[in-house]
């Protein structure tokens, strides 16, 4: 009965202006709240539309399917989200799903994604992002763009510092360009390489970021190049109950294309591990890590915190040179689309100058609302704890 109220809700809703939706895969900065998805080759007369209302409302809740698409699918959604942060924000989104044929075969649906939000603190981002899947899927093909600006805090350069300096207030504006390639090598197996273009400004710092920083620069231009490798055998991509994802890259950014004039280079991974552990109980296990060698500025840094890994920490509390986190989830289906998870996990931040302590250790916990909202999607709803620390998250997918 609640499905079928809600279902009544967004067809009132689309109704009054551009439909609304969301889809299979990726995480979308975290936002949302209206859905479904119109094919752009369905044109209907009033007539026809009305003795296909069933039809739509059934459609509603149909997934983009990650096998062939045979016409071109425009999605569009808008609503709230909130995190930390960026404080209350709304963010309107549109998605293009369209197939790729090579000799008569069709592709899983490639994507292009814009997506813009604004919050109430001055904070916002326009993302133009997309991804090209070729014939069997051996070849993808993926660009990013982005600006951005929003207020933050910082507290110190290392972990005593932000666990005792009052906090220093600036606003960091971004721009950023990437592309990036992959070929499958084996079944689940894709190698490449990428390449970026990002820019950094810290503005309008008060007198405690300016003490923090120092003689820290304030502006990053950098040019890198990379290689990346990924297994994923999970399941399902949006919420999986079997299977695993792990992810290696490594970027090189040149002395000669940055200018600090330093040679800057990162190393992450990442491990997600799925299994089932009774009826609608499914348990997730999540590793990352981060290497950046102690030349690397400090926008550039580690950091503790975000809507997906440390939730409940604000992002720049705690940084350094490296970073290592770990965290288990439980998931538990309850009724019809509701489900709640709980989870519990650390982070350590680290360079290779100073000894590891266990009390450098922050420990991270909390508990959380999942609501399957259809086409593949999960609407979550978290609160995280953490030291000194707590937050609330509102995002569409899971956290990992």
């Amino acid at each position: 009965m609640l499905r079928r109220v809600l279902l009544i809700a967004l067809l009132c809703a689309t109704s009054l202006g551009a439909p609304a939706q969301e889809i299979s895969h990726s995480i979308i900065g975290g936002d949302t709240l209206t859905y479904s998805y119109t094919p752009i080759d369905q044109v209907l007369s009033e007539s026809k539309a009305r003795r296909g209302l069933g039809r739509y409302l059934s459609s509603l809740t149909e997934p983009i399917p990650n096998s062939a698409l045979r016409a071109p699918r425009l999605l569009f959604i808008a609503g709230p989200g909130y995190s930390t942060t960026t404080n209350l924000r709304l963010t309107a989104l549109g998605r293009l799903y369209y197939p790729i044929r090579r000799c008569g075969e069709l592709a899983p649906p490639s994507v292009l994604t814009l997506w813009a939000s604004a919050s109430i603190n001055g904070y916002y981002n326009i993302t133009l992002d997309g991804t090209n899947t070729f014939a069997h899927s051996r070849h993808k093909l993926s660009y990013a763009a982005h600006i951005g600006s929003m207020p933050t805090y910082i507290w110190g350069l290392d972990y005593e510092a932000s666990l005792h300096n009052p906090r220093g207030k600036y606003r960091n504006r971004s721009l950023g360009i990437e592309g990036s390639y992959r070929y499958m090598v084996a079944k689940g197996l894709m190698v490449g390489g990428d390449v970026s273009f990002t820019m950094y400004n810290a503005t309008k710092l008060d007198a405690n970021a300016s003490a923090l920083l120092r003689n820290e620069p304030q502006r990053l231009r950098t040019v890198g190049i990379g290689i990346a490798a990924e297994y994923d055998s999970r399941n399902d991509i949006t919420s999986p109950t079997r299977g695993l994802r792990a992810t290696a890259s490594f970027m090189y950014h040149p002395r000669l294309f940055n200018n600090l004039n330093r040679e800057l280079w990162s190393l992450v991974a990442t491990l997600s591990l799925y299994g089932e552990l009774w009826r609608g109980g499914v348990v997730g296990l999540d590793i990352a890590g981060e290497i950046h060698p102690s030349s690397t500025p400090w926008m550039m840094r580690s950091k503790i915190g975000d809507d997906n890994r440390m939730r409940g920490y604000y992002p720049g509390r705690f940084n350094g040179e490296s970073m290592a986190t770990a965290q288990v989830e439980l998931r538990q289906h309850l009724w019809e689309g509701l489900g709640v998870a709980v989870w519990g996990g650390a982070g350590t931040l680290f360079t290779r100058n100073e000894p590891w302590a266990w009390h450098q250790v922050l420990p991270n916990y909390g508990l959380g609302v999942r609501w399957a909202i259809g086409g593949g999607t999960t609407l979550r709803l978290d609160a995280g704890f953490g030291r000194e620390s707590f937050g609330i998250i509102m995002a569409l997918s899971e956290s990992f």
